[in-house]
């Protein structure tokens, strides 16, 4: 094998190297793009699925209570309605049945603690 083979040989690996390297930075912006599509895909996804809850919210509403703050006319906060007794008797304890309470993540948190009698130890 004389200098040209060599030279030959190398040049055919350093474009075939150039080539590997354009090809694997096109996928890479190619995925980096699906991604991003992906996302706005998701995030459009979730905010139907935030504004259909907020719709079945407002259809499941009882006709007496009222809709938002707007709709207080009073300057203080409302008492809510309790059916068959005055609006500042208190409710019962597990709230007023068929209604579900919000459960933010405070109340998850809570709900999901470790119980009060059993305090984890270390291994000694």
């Amino acid at each position: 094998m004389d200098g040209a083979d060599v030279s030959g040989l190398a040049a055919v690996v350093a474009w075939a190297a150039l080539a590997g390297w354009i090809a694997a930075g096109v996928l890479l912006v190619l995925a980096h793009r699906r991604l991003e599509r992906l996302e706005r895909e998701h995030t459009a996804r979730k905010w139907d699925i935030v504004a259909l809850r907020a719709e079945l919210r407002a259809l499941h509403r009882r006709p007496d209570e009222p809709s938002g703050p707007a709709a207080s006319t009073d300057a203080g906060p409302s008492l809510p309605r309790r059916p068959g007794g005055d609006p500042g008797a208190p409710g019962p304890a597990g709230g007023t049945p068929g209604r579900t309470r919000p459960a933010g993540a405070t109340a998850w948190r809570r709900s999901h603690r470790r119980p009060v009698g059993r305090a984890r130890r270390r291994p000694s």
